[in-house]
């Protein structure tokens, strides 16, 4: 490689190096804040950062150190001459020109001899030659304060430079033992990234956690409006809490937590803690031991600390560290076996929180007519249930209520205590045939919402 080659490279690098250099750090800069974002975000974006940032970090070196001189050494320096001679050329030819032009040289005399242009020109150099004589002494005042430290920073590069070129000799001089060393090393994080933890969300202390409200299927939203509450003032209870935000009964379709409020037997609360104070885990664990005095079932409540943001809702998986799976063709039986798994698993010491994640719907009586039993008596589906349906909803009266333009059906009920009691519908006589001799009844559950 020639001096010229090696000249041109350096001339190339000094015009691009501004720009290349901004562009990689404006890049970085937006990776930059990622780093102080708390939280499961943090722990997953703050890695994938550092590795951006110090990736273009590396390309900027070798765009600034490597590539000029690979351009230098293949590039075609001729041309750059050539071009370079011809720019030269053109800037002389442009010279002559002007020099030899008299009308220019009268127009540029025209110009100075104006007042106004002088006054102008004299007030734009004085206010630059202030400006220059400003920054000239904070540039003097600067330097002498930091003179020590880049006095102290040239020493210390020329000792790396020496020891970096002595390095430099003997790894070429010994390449098998560098090659070597490298493979060695490459192994080495090889074999240490397959012992290391690994896991899709980290375990962060998001300073919040979820309590899950499940009470029997059935329970009217008043009562558990009230278990709601009582969990609520347990937890205000705890000097750490900031804040209890609930929600009781059926989410709206579509919203994150569509899954843990499917019904009004069910209630969310979110438990947002202070940044400062006891870590997530015992502020738990001081929760539990304070259920006892609510009277709620302890089965009945669940205690998320790993999904308790959307992020981690999103992402995760499961909502449980460890979840069973039980496939079949009937409820009935796929009920019966979960019930058995959650009972084996309640008695492990190392489980909490076991509940079965399947929504029953709302428990249901179904009456079911017995047509041929109904045939023998001489009666038809439709009188059996047009029976057992007036006296559970009632009959409207012949005559509606009327108030000048306005009709009010009205509809007569029984109470509903008595509309309740199953052993009374099932009394029921049709023709001097009681109800129970032509229907069946068993117990199901409904759609929670259709």
């Amino acid at each position: 490689m020639s001096s010229e080659q090696a000249e041109h490279g350096a001339v190339g690098t000094v015009e691009v190096a501004g720009a290349i250099t901004a562009s990689t750090l404006t890049t970085i800069a937006v990776f930059g804040p990622v780093l102080y974002v708390r939280g499961v975000a943090g722990a997953l974006f703050g890695d994938l950062s550092l590795a951006v940032a110090f990736s273009l970090l590396a390309s900027l070196l070798v765009a600034l150190t490597l590539l000029p001189v690979m351009a230098a050494r293949f590039g075609r320096a001729g041309e750059a001459a050539r071009t370079s001679r011809d720019v030269t050329a053109r800037n002389a030819a442009a010279g002559d020109a002007a020099a030899g032009d008299p009308a220019a040289g009268m127009a540029d005399e025209g110009v100075k001899a104006g007042p106004l242009r002088r006054a102008l020109r004299f007030t734009t150099e004085s206010v630059g030659l202030t400006w220059r004589d400003v920054a000239g002494g904070i540039g003097h005042a600067s330097s002498r304060v930091a003179r020590p430290a880049l006095d102290a920073f040239d020493r210390g590069f020329r000792g790396f430079a020496g020891r970096y070129e002595g390095a430099l000799a003997w790894a070429l001089g010994h390449r098998a033992a560098v090659i070597g060393l490298a493979a060695s090393v490459f192994a080495a994080a090889i074999s240490l990234a397959t012992v290391l933890p690994r896991d899709l969300m980290p375990d962060v202390d998001e300073r919040q956690f979820r309590v899950a409200l499940d009470l029997p299927v059935g329970t009217p939203i008043e009562a558990t409006d009230e278990a709601a509450a009582a969990l609520e003032a347990v937890l205000l209870e705890l000097e750490v809490v900031d804040g209890v935000f609930t929600r009781v009964g059926r989410a709206q379709r579509g919203e994150p937590i569509e899954d843990e409020l499917a019904g009004l037997n069910s209630a969310v609360l979110e438990v947002r803690l202070h940044p400062t104070g006891e870590p997530t885990a015992r502020v738990v664990s001081d929760f539990r031991s304070r259920l006892a005095r609510t009277g709620i079932d302890p089965g009945a409540v669940a205690i998320e600390t790993g999904r308790s943001t959307t992020l981690g809702r999103t992402l995760d998986l499961d909502e449980a560290d460890l979840a069973v799976r039980i496939q079949g063709d009937e409820l009935a039986d796929l009920v019966a076996v979960a019930e058995s798994a959650k009972a084996r698993l309640v008695g492990l010491a190392q489980l909490r929180d076991v509940r079965v994640g399947m929504q029953l719907g709302q428990p249901e009586l179904e009456i079911e007519v017995d047509r041929d039993r109904a045939a023998r008596y001489g009666l038809s589906v439709y009188d059996v249930a047009s029976t057992i349906e007036s006296y559970l909803r009632g009959l409207p009266t012949s005559e509606p209520f009327t108030e000048f333009s306005d009709k009010l059906e009205i509809r007569v009920q029984l109470p509903e205590e008595a509309r309740r009691r199953l052993p009374d519908v099932l009394a029921l006589r049709l023709s001097d045939v009681p109800l129970d001799e032509v229907v069946r009844v068993r117990q199901s559950y409904g759609p929670v919402e259709i």
